[in-house]
Order: structure tokens, then C-alpha cells, then sequence
């Protein structure tokens, strides 16, 4: 026989009601998850709530006061149909239902609609929704323009006119809001680590019982870095002040798995130098303050987690504070001031020419391009100035100005095709469109010397898609490190509390259908940086591009060419595609879909056949190649 402890026993004595609040906490929880789900559903797909005919948020405000003291499911599914019911019924449609390629349909997953909390009644109307909707303009939503991201700025209630700590049904809002969104109308959702469904479930608990503004806020920051997105910014009064409104006098760079200074202000250069080694700030162990800011660090990859980690690290309060570094000499403790960003701006600045001839190792000269200085004003200059250079080195270590869209005149012949997009569809959300992109005109005299390309964990965004047009060149060489993986135009969302938090509001992808999103560009040549390097003044990557042994260097693994070899016929088809190599040898042809899933890999012979029969309809990328050299990507409809 088990006896219990007299302390366990004072505990059931004292508080009889404590396992049972336990959990009921967890059905509040529970509730609140679909409380959320089939609010945000009506919110996209009743028309009622599309034609902005109903309060929809204050709808919300009030089921979840009322959840919170429901005892039963059956009370639970009662708020939710009396919240639907609210709309009214929805008018029966007899025109056809557009078709769309399950391809496209990725972010409309509603096997829940049949889950066991909803009882007959919710599911019979969210299937009367399901059933009547017909793609439609929605008053909250617009686009940045056709074919592109998503914009959300009419649907900013309580984003200014809140208390900065709202009350929880308010804060039930945020996450409904933000949760939704990034449901029907993130384009990289299937690249989440973690299930989105999961993901809310998970931060209900912490958002609906925030103390305090702070823990709102922190809750709200760490909920968005589940969409593994670099373009994943937060901002807000309180997460500001929390990470603090003023900088050190010195920037960091991971390296080498070690925290390091690389850049110092004038101010401190008689204390630091550049290549020290980051050890504790005011006591606290480096390793301690990166794993503690990690959770709030939103990124695609784990670079550009270490870079974003980084720049948290030098934000603090004004004053004072201690650092301890280690350099070849030893460690020492060092005590320095944080100041405000205009006091240490020249830490920002980055001032020098945007295009020079560089004297290159081993005596012949190259272009150098800085893509972060460079105007589309210059590009005419620049390629007037280095024509004539066996090979150009373009840094896109930075964040350029545009200047791709005037740049491929000057290095085509022709318009190029070096990408495509999935656009969510504002008419019908959790749909996204596809379509493939062309920029330029082309030159009558194109470059063809080398074009090497620079990059590291800092190339973000249009710094990846101007890679993206200037890899296609036939003599590119890409040499650097992953970069950031965040490519696509950014949509913004406005939470209650002053909250406002980004995301990739667009799918970019190579006209074959690879990835960029969290992958980022691939390097024909990795080079990482070194704390060696650092110390000895060396820009490492630069160094090693500025060298006339790379112009001998043929780079046989990325460059495709402008011509493809191969020929598909029929084209649509609705079983079999005959395929017509009109080159010697054994290939390998790669078919992915639309949105880049590999669906067949295979060698194939010089005349072939390919079997889609079993395929679903919707378009296709058939990549062929020759080892790793592409030789050429034809797309295909499968009827």
C-alpha cells in the first residue's frame, strides 16, 4: 500500500481545486485554438466579414471573454456557432467553383473542419462557407502591385490605439491575427521547422496569460520566429526598450565559432582591436547571452542567426558597462560606454568609391564593384570604365540600390529568365499563382570577361535575387558563404500593443524550380573568413577574388546555358513526354514541380520517354543535366 506524503496530502487539503484548474487551463487553451482557426476562416472566406459588413475583431474580443468561462465543449461550440451565425447564411453560389491545382493550394490545409471539438452544427456552417465561396476581392486586403506581395495596413485595429499591455482577449486577437496570416498567405509555410498548427498551440498559453507588456511582447517575438524567415523583423516601444535603445562602440562577426570584434570605434581604439575575441559581457559568459537571445532571433539559417544574434549582443542601456576579450596577447577586462547610434554612426558608414581598377595578385588588373555604393545612375560609367577588364569582382557582401534591372543590359544579349514567384492570391487566400519572371533587353556588345561574385551571411533579400540574375552569366563565379536565405518582397503585420512584425511576403525560386528561401545562393567556392585574417587587417574573400589565377578557373558546375539541347513533346500532355537529346551521352533529368518539390530523378538516353500518368495536373520543371553542368530546363503542363 502507497502512502501519501503529509506535504502532498496539506496540498490536496489546502487547494482540492488545483489539478482541476490545471485543467481547465488546458481546455481554455484548447478552445481558444479553434476559437482562433474558425474565426480567422470566416474572417477570409465569409463574405459577410470580405465586404467588411461585420466588426470581425470585435467579434472576437467578446467569444474569447465568453470561452474563457465555458465549463463544456458543448457551451464552446455553442459560442462558435452563435459567432457564425452572426454573419448570416451564406448565399448559395451556382456559378462553378474556380479549379485550382492542389500544387497551389498548399496554405488551404482543412482536414480540421472535421476535428471532434467541432460538433455538427459549427462544421455544418464552416462547410456552407467551404462550399459557397468563390474567389472575390476582400476589403482588408491589397496588393504592393500585380503579381506581388500582400498588403496588410487596412487591417491595423488596436495597432496604435491600445495599451501597450492590452487585456487577454485583445492579446487573443494578436496571435489570431498574425496566426492567420501567415496561414492563408505566407508562401514559404511548407518550410517551417515546426507545423504552424503546432506552433499555435504552443504560444496561446503564453500570449493569453502575459503579466505584462514585456512578456506579451516577448511571447508575440518568439511566436515570430517560427516562420524561419530572416525577413522575420519586430519592432515595438517595449521589445525596444528591452533590447535597449543605445549600441557599443564596436561591431561583432561570428567566426570560427567564436564571438568576434571586427569593426572599433575611434573612440575606444585605445582599448580594442579589431580580431579580439568576445568572452563575457558584465560577467555573463558569451555562450550564456547567445543561447538567451536565440529564441527571440529570427532568421532562415543558422549564419544568419549567428550574424542577427550579433547585432542584439552590442544593444543595451546608455552607461556604462564591462566586456572581458582575448586576443594572441592574452585576456583582459575592458570597461566601455554605450551610446546612441548617431554617436557611433561611423560604425555604419560605409564610404569609398563604387567601381575602381584594382591591381590584381600576380600582376594583371580587374574591376572591382562595391553593389552597396553603386547607383543605377553609374552602371552606364562603370561598364564604360571596365569593359576592357579581363574580369569584374561585384561585392554583394551588402544591400544594392536596384541597379541589377539597368546591369543586364550590359552583361546580356537577350532579356534572361532567372527566376520565377509564387503570389499569394488575395482573391482566394491560401492560394498562391505562379509565373516566371524576364528582365532587360539585352546589349548589342555584352560583357563577356569573368564576373566574380561576392557574398556572405549579410546578402539578404535583393541582394540574393541580384545573384540570382548575375549567376546566369556564362562566366560567373560565385565564391563566398551562405547567405541569408530571405528572398521576396516583405509584407508587413500590425498587432494591438504598437506590434509590428514582418515577413517574405513573395516566393522566389530559380526558373527550374530550386529554392532560395533559407537555403540562400550556393557558392561555386566556399570561403569563410578567419580571426587570423581579422587581425591582420586582411578582407580575406576580396583578397583571394583579386587574384589572375582566377581567370584560368572554367566553372563547369553552375552555368547554364542559353540554349537548351534537349526537346519535349507533347507539350501539354496528359500520360507520356517523349524526350529528344540532341547531344551524345547519358543525362540526368531532375522533375520538380511548380513550388520545387523533386518528384523523379533518373538518367535517361539520347531519345526517351517519361511517364506522368500518376502525376496530378499542373505545371512542371524537367531539368537536365550533364554531371553537374545544366544543360537545359523546359517547363511542362501536365493536363
Amino acid at each position: 500500500m502507497k502512502f501519501i506524503s503529509p506535504f502532498l496530502l496539506a496540498i490536496f487539503l489546502l487547494s482540492p481545486n488545483l489539478f482541476l484548474a490545471q485543467n481547465t487551463d488546458a481546455d481554455y487553451h484548447n478552445r481558444l485554438y479553434y476559437l482562433v482557426k474558425v474565426w480567422g476562416y470566416a474572417k477570409y472566406f465569409h463574405p459577410t466579414v470580405a465586404d467588411c459588413n461585420s466588426e470581425w475583431d470585435d467579434v472576437l474580443l467578446e467569444k474569447a471573454d465568453q470561452v474563457k468561462n465555458v465549463e463544456s465543449d458543448e457551451e464552446f461550440n455553442e459560442i462558435l456557432a452563435g459567432m457564425l451565425d452572426e454573419l448570416g447564411e451564406v448565399e448559395v453560389s451556382f456559378s462553378s467553383r474556380e479549379q485550382v491545382d492542389e500544387e497551389f493550394l498548399y496554405n488551404l490545409n482543412l482536414d480540421w473542419l472535421e476535428d471532434e471539438t467541432l460538433n455538427e452544427t459549427v462544421k455544418e456552417s464552416l462547410k456552407q462557407i467551404n462550399e459557397n465561396f468563390r474567389s472575390r476581392n476582400h476589403c482588408l486586403l491589397t496588393l504592393a502591385f500585380e503579381g506581388g506581395n500582400p498588403v496588410f495596413d487596412k487591417d491595423d485595429r488596436f495597432f496604435e490605439n491600445s495599451p501597450l499591455y492590452p487585456n487577454e482577449a485583445t492579446r487573443v486577437l494578436s496571435i489570431a491575427r498574425y496566426w492567420n496570416i501567415i496561414n492563408y498567405f505566407f508562401p514559404y509555410k511548407y518550410q517551417m521547422d515546426q507545423d504552424w498548427d503546432i506552433t499555435l498551440k504552443q504560444f496561446i498559453p503564453p500570449v493569453a496569460s502575459a503579466r505584462n507588456a514585456l512578456s506579451y511582447n516577448l511571447a508575440m517575438r518568439e511566436m515570430t520566429t517560427y516562420i524561419n524567415d530572416s525577413h522575420g523583423f519586430f519592432s515595438s516601444s517595449v521589445y525596444g526598450e528591452w533590447l535597449g535603445g543605445f549600441i557599443a562602440p564596436f561591431l561583432l562577426t561570428s567566426i570560427e565559432g567564436q564571438t568576434v570584434i571586427t569593426k572599433v570605434h575611434e573612440s575606444v581604439r585605445d582599448k580594442l582591436k579589431v580580431g579580439d575575441v568576445l568572452l563575457q559581457i558584465n560577467r555573463r559568459a558569451i555562450e550564456d547571452l547567445r543561447a538567451e537571445l536565440r529564441k527571440y532571433t529570427a532568421a532562415s539559417n543558422e549564419p544568419t542567426i549567428e550574424r542577427n544574434i550579433n547585432s542584439m549582443l552590442t544593444r543595451g542601456n546608455s552607461g556604462l558597462f564591462d566586456i572581458r576579450v582575448r586576443n594572441a596577447e592574452g585576456e583582459r577586462n575592458v570597461r566601455l560606454s554605450r551610446a546612441s547610434f548617431q554617436a557611433y554612426n561611423s560604425l555604419f558608414e560605409d564610404e569609398g568609391a563604387s567601381y575602381q581598377i584594382r591591381t590584381a595578385e600576380g600582376g594583371c588588373q580587374m574591376g572591382y564593384v562595391h553593389m552597396g555604393r553603386l547607383t543605377r545612375e553609374e552602371v552606364p560609367e562603370m561598364f564604360t570604365t571596365l569593359k576592357d577588364m579581363p574580369a569584374i569582382v561585384l561585392d554583394v557582401r551588402n544591400y544594392p540600390n536596384g541597379t541589377l534591372w539597368t546591369m543586364v543590359d550590359y552583361l546580356y544579349s537577350a532579356p534572361i529568365n532567372f527566376s520565377a514567384f509564387t503570389a499569394p492570391d488575395i482573391r482566394y487566400p491560401g492560394k498562391l499563382d505562379f509565373y516566371q519572371h524576364s528582365i532587360g533587353i539585352g546589349g548589342a556588345r555584352p560583357y563577356e570577361g569573368k564576373l566574380i561574385l561576392l557574398f556572405n551571411e549579410e546578402t539578404q533579400s535583393q541582394a540574393e535575387f541580384t545573384i540570382m540574375g548575375l549567376e546566369l552569366h556564362p562566366n560567373a563565379l560565385k565564391i563566398g558563404s551562405q547567405t541569408a536565405g530571405a528572398d521576396g518582397n516583405i509584407s508587413t503585420v500590425y498587432l494591438p500593443g504598437g506590434i509590428r512584425t514582418i515577413f517574405s511576403g513573395l516566393g522566389v525560386f530559380y526558373p527550374d524550380g530550386r529554392e532560395t528561401q533559407r537555403i540562400g545562393i550556393v557558392p561555386d567556392i566556399e570561403l569563410l573568413p578567419t580571426i587570423e585574417g581579422v587581425r591582420a587587417g586582411k578582407d580575406e574573400m576580396l583578397e583571394y577574388a583579386l587574384n589572375c589565377e582566377l581567370l584560368e578557373f572554367t566553372n563547369t558546375e553552375s552555368v547554364i546555358e542559353n540554349k537548351s539541347s534537349v526537346e519535349v513533346f507533347p507539350n501539354p500532355t496528359a500520360d507520356y513526354l517523349n524526350i529528344v537529346n540532341n547531344r551524345a551521352g547519358v543525362y540526368t533529368i531532375q522533375v520538380r514541380s511548380a513550388l520545387g518539390t523533386l518528384m523523379e530523378e533518373r538518367n535517361i538516353q539520347s531519345n526517351d520517354r517519361l511517364n506522368l500518368e500518376n502525376y496530378p495536373s499542373g505545371m512542371y520543371f524537367i531539368t537536365f543535366l550533364n554531371g553537374k553542368q545544366i544543360v537545359g530546363v523546359e517547363q511542362v503542363v501536365k493536363e
